[in-house]
């Protein structure tokens, strides 16, 4: 009982987390875009998209595998190897983290200037250190979410974000009242990223060792080896989840100039479904996330099927609601926050999308049972496949006259059925067949009330 009181308590707190996480990250560059002004504002997205990218390299698929190996050996009561784990992967990425970070560091100047932005290179050796501090905190975070110790891991993502933004803002705007070089005021921006990581990092660390099994364990030479195993496809899938709003730039761009648009007209046509549409989508994967992240280590537990059962219901639960919401109120909804012209372009497109939000959910809970399977390959192969059809599909949709940019949100939303198609195949190949039970449900909830609402619309 306690120990169901504990988890809930923590998933609740990952959740509220990543809200907070998420808040932070909307109003954290409106304060910098007025104290760095539009040039500075280049030199630290500079830095922020190196970062970026080494973040992904250093982290993306780390704590997901960590939690994966950690849960398994917890689940077949082997806490030794849990230690191990957990050892290994920390020294490794440790040490891949401070490798990253000096290179950063040394090579600012000539990376700032094959960016063809060379006053970047301050604020680059000023986020540097923080890829170590991401790197083995990725590793902390998850085994302490393998071990569904889940209170720990939110507080420390709070940290690290609550601090970029505190520490960010606080020095960008202290080094004005001695500095006009904008350089510089950049670098002290983003600073507080790196001491957000540190913060962060500080937390776990202190937290496990003031409650791991200090006894040492003997050491096994395969668990490296199974770690990268894991973290490789699924840092691979971070890189390839990012292709396809890149080719949906260069192609939406390309297909409104052949289309008879000004250069201008495009940017406010594609501004507004950026602005306005893509972002439902990402807000509502990174709600669920929290509730996936700890469904992956689940799996390999015994005795968990409850916990399984009531961390599935409740990401469909959520998708379900979402989805029908924005098909039935995605004017009412947008027009909250945005002005009237920019909804009238974007609500119809949000309508439309509103099923590829519940099918995206639907992904997003295949592939987490597949990975906590150790069937990291599959969501790979699925996310890919589904990429290129959305990236044909975007190509040829978007040339229709009658769809424009409708063409678009459907590409996004047909392109899941592929990954639905793979994920799911392999799922009931997997798990057992009456556990689809609970998606047939939801399902035919969701099915007829958007067949309804439609059927309203055209009576």
């Amino acid at each position: 009982m306690k120990d169901n009181s504990s988890f809930a308590k923590g998933a609740i707190l990952l959740t509220v987390s990543t809200v907070l996480v998420k808040v932070f990250g909307i109003f954290y560059k409106i304060p910098l875009s007025y104290i760095l002004t539009d040039e500075g504002m280049g030199y630290f997205n500079t830095a922020y998209t190196i970062f970026s990218f080494f973040y992904i390299v250093s982290s993306a698929g780390v704590p997901k595998a960590i939690s994966i190996l950690v849960s398994d050996a917890i689940g077949q009561s082997s806490e030794s190897r849990a230690e191990n784990i957990y050892r290994t992967s920390f020294r490794f990425f440790s040490i891949i983290g401070i490798i990253l970070s000096v290179i950063l560091i040394l090579f600012a100047a000539p990376i700032s200037l094959f960016f063809k932005n060379t006053s970047s290179f301050l604020s680059i050796i000023a986020v540097a250190p923080s890829i170590f501090f991401v790197s083995a905190s990725s590793v902390m975070r998850g085994y302490l979410t393998g071990k569904l110790r889940l209170a720990p891991v939110a507080i420390s993502e709070f940290l690290a974000s609550f601090g970029k933004f505190v520490f960010g803002v606080g020095l960008a705007y202290l080094s004005t009242l001695f500095t006009s070089d904008i350089r510089v005021i950049c670098a002290y921006a983003i600073l507080g990223t790196t001491i957000g990581a540190f913060f962060s990092w500080l937390y776990v660390i202190i937290y496990i060792n003031k409650r791991k099994n200090t006894k040492e364990q003997g050491k096994k030479k395969g668990d490296l080896r199974k770690i990268l195993r894991i973290s490789i496809p699924l840092t691979l899938n971070a890189f390839i989840s990012n292709l396809g709003s890149v080719f949906d730039l260069g192609i939406i761009m390309k297909t409104l100039y052949k289309d008879g648009y000004t250069q201008f007209q495009a940017s406010i046509l594609y501004g507004n479904y950026s602005t306005l549409v893509v972002p439902i989508l990402t807000s509502t994967s990174a709600m669920i996330s929290p509730f996936l992240m700890i469904l992956v280590p689940l799996i390999s537990r015994k005795n968990a099927e409850m916990k399984i059962e009531f961390m599935t219901k409740l990401v469909l639960i959520i998708s379900t609601s979402l989805s029908i919401l924005f098909c039935f109120n995605s004017f009412e909804i947008l027009n909250l926050i945005f002005e009237d012209t920019s909804v009238a372009l974007a609500a119809p497109l949000l309508s439309v999308l509103s099923l590829g939000i519940y099918l995206m959910s639907l992904v997003m809970i295949f592939n987490s049972y597949l990975e906590g399977l150790g069937k990291v390959k599959i969501p790979l192969i699925s996310l890919t496949a589904s990429v290129m059809v959305k990236i044909l599909l975007t190509y040829l949709l978007s040339h229709n006259d009658v769809l424009g940019l409708a063409g678009v949100v459907l590409a996004t939303s047909s392109s899941y059925l592929v990954a639905i198609l793979i994920s799911g195949y392999h799922f009931i190949k997997e798990w057992q067949i009456q556990k689809l039970q609970i998606f047939k449900n939801i399902t035919v909830i969701l099915t007829t009330s958007v067949l309804a609402y439609f059927l309203t619309k055209v009576g």
